[in-house]
């Protein structure tokens, strides 16, 4: 098979290699960007998803479990699994809705929250290490194109 150089290309065609390069690219730093919190939140015995829950019961407070897996895009039994592994570690509680006994919230047990500074300075290193060299302008921008492509991804 012989290797297409970009001049051999329509521009269309370039455009189209660019755009799937990126997503290559993207990809790879994603999964780079998860094994590092993984390898650096073993310290608190936590994956990268418990932490990414933990994380959201602390900022929203006490999320029921539809909640919080609408709040993470993933699946109510994924959110099911990782609440009940939270909760076998001790960092998370579960009980009855005072208005519904039929919904089930999610709050931070006192480990969690007394582990929540370390959590947040692991996090805040790994990113630091992460985004090193970026200047901030780069990242919004970063970001904003990051967005745009999430939006029409979602509407795949």
């Amino acid at each position: 098979m012989t290797a297409v150089g970009k001049e051999d290309m329509g521009a269309a065609a370039v455009q189209q290699a660019g755009q799937i390069e990126f997503s290559f690219l993207l990809g790879d730093v994603t999964r780079k960007l998860r094994r590092a919190y993984d390898k650096e939140m073993q310290q608190l015995g936590l994956t990268r998803a418990q932490w990414q829950v933990l994380v959201r019961v602390l900022i929203i407070g006490s999320p029921t479990q539809t909640e919080l897996a609408d709040s993470l895009d993933i699946g109510r039994a994924s959110a099911g699994n990782l609440i009940r592994q939270l909760e076998e570690k001790g960092y998370i509680k579960r009980y009855d809705d005072e208005d519904d006994q039929r919904v089930r919230r999610v709050i931070a047990s006192k480990r969690a929250i007394a582990s929540s500074e370390k959590m947040t300075q692991i996090g805040s290193d790994v990113a630091s290490r992460a985004f090193a060299g970026i200047a901030e302008d780069e990242l919004a921008v970063a970001a904003q194109v990051l967005g745009s492509i999430r939006r029409n991804v979602a509407n795949l």
